[in-house]
């Protein structure tokens, strides 16, 4: 049944049962004002963690992105991953969380039922320039480097005005469906 107590930590810490009690974290965050929450990890290892005990063939363990739009329209991006981390001035101290070195975009190239196409958008800091897209892989509109699996298991290195200049691979094992 339920029960009752005092909230564990600060407003704002994720509660969690303590060995029976109400415990909070100040390195896990709720902030409802901005929707946003945070976990803050000091050491080398494992923020999170997902692990699938299923037994069969299925794919496990999974994580959705979920761009759930009243308006769905083509070219919406759907979910980006950044890479953040600091920089500093040249013999000064850090600035903490300041640039964005890599990220990776999905984006609902065709969102038209039946015609779905999608695509993902690899994109480095090059030399202080923020994002430069190095490759796209799937449907695309742009002239990035483009690799696209072809249905006899051959790759297609597709649009690109710059041309690939260097491919690095090891065993390109084709695609089950």
């Amino acid at each position: 049944g339920g029960g009752g107590g005092s909230p564990g930590g600060s407003d704002g810490h994720v509660q969690f049962n303590n060995s029976g009690s109400f415990g909070g974290e100040a390195d896990f965050t709720w902030d409802s004002s901005n929707g946003l929450l945070k976990l803050t990890h000091g050491a080398a290892s494992s923020q999170i963690e997902l692990e699938s005990t299923v037994t069969t063939s299925t794919s496990g363990p999974r994580m959705t992105f979920y761009r759930n739009s009243s308006s769905p329209v083509s070219n919406d991006t759907l979910a980006r991953l950044l890479f953040k981390g600091n920089t500093h001035v040249s013999g000064g101290t850090p600035v903490a969380g300041d640039a964005i070195y890599a990220d990776i975009i999905g984006k609902a190239r065709t969102a038209i039922e039946g015609q779905s196409d999608g695509s993902l958008i690899f994109r480095a800091t090059v030399n202080g320039s923020d994002n430069q897209e190095i490759m796209e892989v799937g449907a695309s509109n742009s002239s990035v480097k483009q690799v696209v699996p072809g249905g006899d298991n051959t790759i297609i290195l597709g649009n690109s005005s710059l041309g690939w200049k260097e491919i690095y691979g090891k065993s390109y094992l084709g695609h089950d469906g």
